[in-house]
């Protein structure tokens, strides 16, 4: 074999070997990357289990139902009970008295 190609041949092994090189960096960039990713993931779907336990409780019927009546009772010591002058009949609307009065 000659010298020159000899030559050309080591160069092409040495081209070879670090274009191997490069591409295991590369794929372990990239496998280090896909494991943030994971990890980000992971921590997402936690938060999101969470946050789904959480709506959950606040919408638990029993709940809304022991909040609303607690609501309800406080309006009402708060209001107290209605007085008949303060209930109105649709007739006492004004809309309503011209919609009947043809205007």
């Amino acid at each position: 074999m000659s010298a020159v190609l000899q030559t050309f041949l080591g160069a092409c092994i040495v081209g070879g070997a670090l274009w191997v090189y490069g591409m295991k960096e590369e794929i372990a960039a990239k496998r280090e990357l896909v494991a943030e990713l994971e990890g980000e993931r992971d921590a997402l779907n936690v938060t999101l289990e969470t946050l789904e336990a959480e709506w959950a409780y606040i919408n638990a019927p029993e709940r809304l139902e022991r909040l609303a009546s607690k609501l309800r009772d406080h309006r009402i010591r708060a209001l107290g009970a209605p007085k008949p002058e303060q209930v109105a009949t649709t007739n006492d609307l004004p809309w309503r008295r011209e919609a009947l009065l043809g205007q």
